[in-house]
């Protein structure tokens, strides 16, 4: 005698998988440093592709100023921002390569 098999029916919605929340995360990361680093007013940040040698006279700004690094390149942000403000600075974005920039090809 020869039963016949009901063929099965995916992609309908209604399989159990389809209800099934997923799988919890292994990954057991302690994230403590870095909510600490964005509490408050203060923001830490990078800026990449800075010459050697302008990283370098910071440095030793700050080395002679008994400072870090730091503050040193806050006092020049505050220092350009509030000239860039007072209209003392002046930007002027050239083209390179699809983008601007504030930087010719000879400047690094």
């Amino acid at each position: 005698m020869k039963r016949d098999i009901p063929t099965p029916r995916f992609g309908t919605g209604n399989e159990p998988a389809a209800f099934l929340p997923p799988p919890p995360s292994r990954a057991k990361r302690n994230r403590n440093w870095e909510a600490s680093q964005r509490s408050g007013d203060f923001v830490q940040v990078s800026y990449r592709h800075l010459p050697r040698d302008l990283r370098d006279a910071v440095t030793d700004i700050a080395q002679t100023r008994c400072v870090t690094s730091d503050e040193v390149a806050r006092a020049f942000l505050e220092f350009a921002l509030q000239a860039y403000q007072d209209g003392r600075l002046t930007l002027m974005p050239k083209l390179k390569t699809g983008r601007l920039t504030l930087f010719g090809e000879n400047d690094q």
